[in-house]
């Protein structure tokens, strides 16, 4: 767990670090100005496939980030499953 004004060697911590930060942003964002949020989606929905692909390219670069750096994997896609 990342600790306030400990050194921040760990990439991963790092990612979940600005992650957390700029996901509370987003949040806070979308509750303040939902209107204008509500415009850019609605723009996006008229763009069609255009619009289907701006917003999958939105969310690909943050999720290659999380899946690039995290460490551990289980289940039953990658052959180990945790032991109960």
């Amino acid at each position: 767990m990342l600790q306030m004004g400990a050194p921040m060697d760990d990439t991963a911590e790092a990612i979940r670090l600005i992650f957390a930060i700029a996901l509370t942003l987003l949040g806070l964002s979308h509750f303040f100005r939902a209107p204008a949020w509500a415009g850019f989606f609605s723009d996006l929905a008229e763009k069609r496939q255009a619009g289907v692909i701006t917003y999958a390219l939105l969310h690909l670069w943050p999720g290659l980030l999380i899946v690039g750096f995290h460490r551990i994997y289980e289940g039953v896609i990658c052959g180990r499953e945790r032991k109960r």
